[in-house]
């Protein structure tokens, strides 16, 4: 049996009115600063094992994030390994787009 899981991946898509102007906000339209109540965020990460016990992803995460956008200063993302005992291992993401 595997003690975690070998990957995991999720992703976000941003569109625009098509009559509109060519950039949309991600979230509250800033870039991740750490300020959990004012941006998009994912919590409680976690993965079940095969007995069905939630396990936090704790070091086993290996984060890394892949963009299609031209610029980090269109959207951002953030990992938090853990946060609090509410939250946990966060995630928080966003942006003002270019």
């Amino acid at each position: 049996m595997t003690e975690f899981p070998v990957f995991a991946a999720w992703g976000g898509l941003v569109r625009n009115d098509p009559n509109g102007p060519m950039t949309t906000p991600m979230g509250q339209g800033e870039l991740p600063n750490g300020d959990y109540n004012r941006q998009c965020s994912i919590t409680q990460i976690q993965y079940i094992r095969d007995d069905y016990v939630y396990v936090d992803v704790g070091e086993y995460f290996a984060f890394t994030s892949r963009s299609n956008v031209k610029s980090d200063q269109c959207y951002g993302i953030q990992y938090n390994n853990y946060y609090n005992d509410e939250e946990r291992a966060t995630i928080i993401f966003g942006g003002p787009n270019c």
